[in-house]
């Protein structure tokens, strides 16, 4: 369930989530990693960092930028304590899926600050 809390959104569960289940598709621009560096919009340059909403693949030179298209998913948290991870799940028409390590305890914040470090 999405929620703002002040000027910040956030995924909540409303029921536990066991590790290991799907929770949501995370939706976005596929791009290579290489050409969003390069593109003097995104400072990542000058930050060091992704613009929120921007994932980056771990091995491959690819990215998902669910800026402009992108589901609830952007907002799970995945920076400093994550308690969701992203895996990939090969379908046709498909690429990214979101899914968890450890449990989810019910009303958990999901906050939406990501590390977006390469």
């Amino acid at each position: 369930m999405l929620k703002k809390n002040s000027n910040c959104y956030g995924l909540f569960a409303e029921t536990n989530i066991s590790p290991g289940l799907f929770i949501v598709e995370f939706k976005g621009e596929v791009c290579l990693k290489s050409d969003y560096k390069a593109n003097e919009s995104n400072q990542y340059s000058l930050l060091g960092v992704t613009q929120p909403f921007v994932l980056f693949y771990p091995v491959l030179n690819l990215c998902v930028d669910a800026r402009r298209v992108g589901t609830e998913a952007r907002f799970i948290r995945r920076s400093c304590h994550p308690n969701a991870e992203t895996r990939t799940i090969v379908v046709p028409g498909l690429s990214k899926g979101k899914g968890k390590e450890t449990e989810i305890e019910k009303e958990e914040v999901q906050s939406s600050t990501p590390d977006n470090r390469d």
